[in-house]
């Protein structure tokens, strides 16, 4: 898929979900940062724990 398609997927979602009454905007790349944050979380506790 191309970035643009990515983008317009993203769009109507957080569109519909301002419909809905949730006051957001996501992005492809917040999507991604999260994912990257929430593995870096889960190796740090395997590192650790």
């Amino acid at each position: 898929m191309a970035m643009s398609a990515w983008e317009a997927v993203f769009k109507r979602a957080s569109e519909r979900c301002r419909r809905f009454g949730f006051d957001i905007y996501i992005t492809p790349h917040m999507l991604r940062h999260s994912f990257g944050v929430h593995m870096l979380t889960l190796l740090l506790r395997e590192q650790i724990g």
